[in-house]
């Protein structure tokens, strides 16, 4: 121990013991701590520990616990660990038998060498194997046109900033060093003194980095000047390669090739757009949509319909005057847009194209007076003259034609910046029309709700109030009004109409009076709506309101619907017209790409599926957002509309039994009402991306919709309640409100989560749903329960209106549309009136007795080219009207004798190619099958002999009779 400098230390220099003998009469202590003899004196504790239990009982040894208390100093430098260090080989290049013979020549450490340096050394040799066998390739230029010569030239290039950049490290070095020893000498002179060497030392340096500076500067010149001249001289090589009929596009990509992706056009606009987008939506009216940043389109329908919706839950009456202008951007008047200078001659043609009255055209004076709208919305003077010189002296060219035409009205002829200008202009349309609605005191206004809240947790009478004339989306302009009762509504209708076509004129715009254009929609409520309704939609009306302007007379169309911003808007927000249409648009853009797309089985169903969504359910679903479906009749058209797409893209035959789960689990797409569940989640995210924009109230109004909102989000939480620490929505929406406004992605993300659980759930209640029918299948053959498990239902067959077939041919088709495909002489339907037939029935109950009248009706029916829902309405309408006195006619005593044997007749089951052609098997639900098998009775069965297996089968004959086989073993 004296050797190795160790001591032993014990508890308190052996004044405690640690061990007892073994017969209990004698202590020791013999438990010690070695520790170095420097930290002897550093002990601060040594005791035993009685209160550890080592399990020895009574005797043997007990703990000794020491304690140890010290500070050292010491240096410990740090080393790159080679598992981080730059990877200098290619992976791609590395093969076994490149590496092989490195890798065998790898020394192996000593044994005595720990493991961390054994694997620091083992990879370092590994990464210099690899380094050697498999270097990087060097860089080459990735275009083709840069020679050699180029090459060279960037390399030198690049030479020389890194020389200059390791001459201002070291003199960076060397100015610290001489400052840090100026600093150590002090203020005394000394003989030594290096000041004048290391003057001299930088004076070289400099020399130096002004040389290297220099020759960087030329090199980068030159190598500019050659590479503008290989791109030029391959450019044009490209070009003349291309055939004489080379389309725009191609040559565009061509030159994309050589010059990169830079527009200069592009550029330009996207620079002023930016730059003004904060300006312009600041001086943009609230209600303007159009225009502003990260507002989709559908949001101006959806505040429509809202409003139609919200009034009649009131009981109000509601008006939409909506207007369309005549060529909006080829007639806008610069100088009140940007303030460009004009002259009398120009104004005059302007007003006699127009044929703008004459006190239209003073008050148009008026207003050029005044600043023009961007000077109104405060933009800079440099902007100004921005605008307006990139709007001077502008022309356009047809194709084909030689020659040029200026233009000094409208805005840039093919300029993507003509919205902005555009926008100006009608907000300061909008200023002076809200101006001229307040003096009338016909301005609407409604409250302002700070956030989305479709619990209704606030206060309903609390909030500012702000204006509100309607969604506006560019020319495009929706006026929104509501009245008590239907006189009041029109009332007014008709003053702000005339307010809103004079106001336009004013400022030479035309608004397009044609049907289809400008309209006022009616949804009137109260008193005097049904006048008013017989009024402007009675066979007698002519379909128009007049209203009466400071300046002429106009008519403008009275519509129940109205087609606006893609959707339609109905009066009493029904939405069934609109998903005719939609669906129909949806099987339009299927049937475009049937055969190379969606029917290919080249493409995976997959992709197909994709391709699917994209292409048709995104037009399928346009606008679907603010849809409420209040009648199941609706529902079920968009469910059966949406399976049958399905059905398309699977190629299912029309006859096929395939239930609506097992469609969505074979195509992992959504069902119908999953898909406008995701269509309105994802739409709330979009809602905030621009609620400085949206309307709160407006939807808060909105109580059906609302009510939709809120299952969703309950839906929503009830399947990503078990993997988010998310709250109920219903109890604290901040969380989720804070996803759709700084979050997008991760609300995507969730909405995602949620629909592929849903999607998986449905799968695993299908398969278990067959498997439980294929069980009781097996178990019902084997013979082990009795009764009538998981049979097939019939569906369709028990109303005789939606039966469709000939009892001629006896046959059955699907739908009424199948029946023309019948041969031409068994077209003719039985009518009431059919005098030829009506005659032969009536001569064979007339004079036949009553037990007969079944035979002969049956041979009749059978015999003649009847079609079936026509016989049936034919006999439903002689049930109805029958008679006691009919019933004897017949043969039959008693009225609901007769009345029963037409039901008969008219009973589907009767008719064997009818039930067979109408019955479809359905997948009974877990439930039902659950109760049959509660239900079930289980039958006895014997226990069955032990299996062959080794066993041997012997046959026993003997005189008399046959006896059975014997088994033995």
């Amino acid at each position: 121990m004296a050797v190795n400098k160790l001591e032993l230390l014990g508890p308190w220099n052996c004044t405690h013991t640690t061990w007892r003998a073994p017969h209990g009469h004698s202590e020791h202590c013999i438990d010690f701590v070695t520790v170095p003899a420097v930290y002897k004196d550093q002990c601060t504790l040594s005791k035993v520990v009685e209160d550890f239990d080592l399990h020895n009982g009574d005797g043997d040894h007990s703990l000794v616990a020491l304690q140890l208390a010290w500070s050292i100093f010491s240096t410990a430098t740090t080393t790159a660990s080679a598992f981080h260090a730059k990877i200098n080989f290619d992976r791609s290049k590395i093969k076994r038998d490149c590496i092989l013979d490195g890798v065998a020549a790898v020394p192996a450490p000593a044994w005595h060498t720990d493991v961390h340096t054994h694997f620091h050394v083992y990879n370092q040799a590994l990464r210099d194997c690899l380094t050697k066998h498999c270097p990087k390739s060097r860089s080459s230029p990735k275009k083709s046109f840069i020679t050699k010569e180029i090459w060279d030239i960037r390399k030198r290039k690049l030479a020389c900033k890194k020389q200059l950049r390791a001459l201002g490290r070291r003199t960076k070095q060397e100015t610290l060093s001489a400052f840090f020893q100026a600093w150590a000498r002090g203020l005394k002179e000394q003989e030594n003194d290096h000041a004048e060497s290391y003057q001299h030392y930088m004076v070289t340096i400099s020399c130096w980095r002004l040389k290297l500076g220099i020759k960087a500067i030329h090199l980068a010149a030159h190598m500019k000047q050659q590479l503008q001249t290989a791109r030029k001289y391959a450019l044009s090589a490209s070009l003349q390669e291309l055939p004489d009929s080379a389309s725009a596009n191609l040559i565009l990509q061509t030159i994309k090739e050589h010059i990169g992706p830079t527009n200069l056009r592009h550029l330009k606009r996207k620079t002023i757009r930016q730059t003004q987008a904060d300006l312009l939506e600041k001086y943009m009216m609230r209600s303007q949509l159009g225009g502003k940043r990260h507002v989709p389109v559908t949001l101006g329908l959806h505040e429509a319909r809202a409003y139609l919706r919200a009034a009649a839950a009131d009981g109000h009456s509601a008006v939409l005057l909506m207007v369309d202008l005549v060529e909006a951007f080829y007639r806008v008047l610069r100088p009140l847009a940007l303030g460009n200078e004009y002259s009398d001659e120009e104004i005059a043609k302007l007003a006699h194209k127009l044929r703008l009255p004459d006190d239209a055209l003073h008050q148009l004076y008026a207003h050029l007076a005044d600043p023009s709208a961007i000077a109104k919305a405060g933009m800079t003077m440099t902007a100004q003259q921005v605008l307006q010189a990139i709007h001077s002296d502008t022309f356009s060219q047809m194709p084909g034609q030689i020659d040029i035409c200026r233009t000094t009205v409208g805005t840039r002829p093919g300029d993507s910046f003509a919205d902005v200008v555009f926008t100006f202009l009608f907000s300061r349309v909008l200023e002076n029309f809200h101006k001229r609605l307040q003096q009338q005191e016909l301005q609407e206004y409604v409250q302002i709700d700070p956030q989305f809240d479709p619990f209704r947790r606030f206060c309903p009478d609390e909030g500012a109030w702000e204006i509100y004339s309607g969604p506006v989306w560019m020319d495009d302009l929706t006026v929104v009004l509501r009245a008590d009762n239907a006189d009041a509504a029109i009332q007014k209708a008709g003053v702000v109409s005339s307010i809103l076509l004079d106001t336009l004129e004013e400022h030479a715009m035309t608004p397009n009076l044609q049907k289809g254009k400008t309209a006022l929609l009616f949804a009137l409520k109260g008193r005097g709506c049904r006048k008013r309704k017989s009024q402007f939609f009675g066979p007698n009306s002519p379909g128009t309101m007049t209203v009466i302007g400071e300046h002429s007379t106009r008519q403008i169309s009275v519509v129940g619907e109205y087609v606006h911003l893609g959707g339609v808007l109905h009066h009493r927000g029904d939405h069934r017209k609109e998903m005719r249409r939609r669906v129909a648009m949806a099987h339009q853009t299927f049937n475009a790409h049937r055969r190379h797309i969606f029917q290919n089985a080249v493409i995976p169903l997959d992709r197909r599926v994709q391709l699917f969504q994209s292409l048709v359910l995104s037009r399928l679903l346009y606008g679907s957002e603010s849809w409420h479906l209040c009648d199941v009749k609706s529902k079920g058209f968009l469910h059966t509309s949406i399976i049958k797409l399905y059905k398309r893209l699977l190629k299912l035959q029309p006859a096929a039994t395939w239930t609506d789960d097992e469609i969505c689990v074979a195509l992992q797409l959504p069902t119908p009402t999953e898909l406008l569940r995701r269509v309105r989640l994802r739409y709330l995210g979009t809602l905030h991306q621009c609620e400085d924009t949206v309307s709160w109230r407006i939807l808060h109004n909105d109580k059906e919709w609302c009510t939709l909102i809120v299952d969703d989000l309950q839906w929503l939480w009830r399947q990503i309640c078990t993997c988010t620490y998310l709250p109920d929505p219903a109890s604290n929406l901040e969380p989720w409100r804070y996803l759709w406004r700084f979050h997008q992605p991760y609300w995507k993300g969730l909405i995602r989560r949620a629909f592929l659980h849903a999607a998986l759930q449905r799968q695993n209640q299908l398969l278990v749903r067959q498997n439980f029918v294929a069980f009781l299948h097996v178990l019902k053959e084997e013979q082990v329960i009795r009764g009538q498990i998981s049979e097939p239902r019939v569906c369709g067959a028990q109303n005789s209106t939606v039966v469709y077939g000939c009892l001629c041919c006896k046959k059955a088709f699907r739908s009424r549309g199948h029946g023309p495909s019948l041969p031409d002489d068994r077209l003719r339907e039985v009518e009431l009136f059919d005098i030829e037939l009506y005659a032969k029935v009536t001569e064979l109950f007339l004079q036949s007795d009553p037990e007969t009248h079944a035979q002969e009706l049956f041979d009749l029916l059978t015999t003649q080219p009847i079609s079936w829902t026509a016989c049936c309405g034919t006999l439903r309408a002689i049930q109805t009207n029958a008679t006691v006195d009919d019933a004897k006619a017949f043969g039959y005593d008693q009225l609901q004798q007769f009345l029963s044997f037409l039901d008969g007749f008219c009973d589907p089951k009767t008719w064997e190619f009818l039930l067979t052609h109408t019955q479809h098997d359905h997948q009974p639900d877990i439930e039902e099958l659950e109760q049959e098998l509660a239900y079930a009775e289980v039958l006895e069965s014997a226990p069955r002999p032990a299996a062959f297996g080794a066993h041997r089968l012997a046959m026993v004959a003997g005189y008399g009779p046959h006896i059975g086989p014997d088994y033995a073993g």
